[in-house]
């Protein structure tokens, strides 16, 4: 049995305008233009902007293999591209709304 696309999110690398890059997993919702999307972020659990310039490695994946909140690796870019720190960013959803801790 072959997966529809109800069934499926995406996974991809995004690095944001201050260079910070995070592994996402989303269930886009649609295109807001042709540059960017709108979708729901599995790890801050609302709906996000994305530019499409902005994602690589983009995958889709079987939804069944995530539960929110999903956990999101951040890392920082340096010269010539290679990452220069890495984390996990933990997000606390008790406060009335998800919140980063520091990406």
């Amino acid at each position: 049995m072959t997966a529809s696309t109800d069934d499926l999110v995406v996974t991809f690398d995004y690095r944001d305008a201050h260079r910070v890059a995070t592994r996402r997993v989303v269930s886009p919702i649609r295109f807001l233009g042709k540059d960017r999307f709108l979708a729901l972020c599995l790890s801050r659990e609302e709906p996000r902007q994305f530019y499409l310039e902005r994602c690589r490695n983009v995958r889709p994946a079987p939804a069944v293999n995530f539960l929110m909140p999903v956990e999101l690796a951040c890392w920082t870019w340096g010269a010539g591209g290679m990452a220069v720190s890495h984390r996990i960013c933990h997000f606390n959803a008790r406060r009335g709304s998800p919140h980063r801790s520091s990406c």
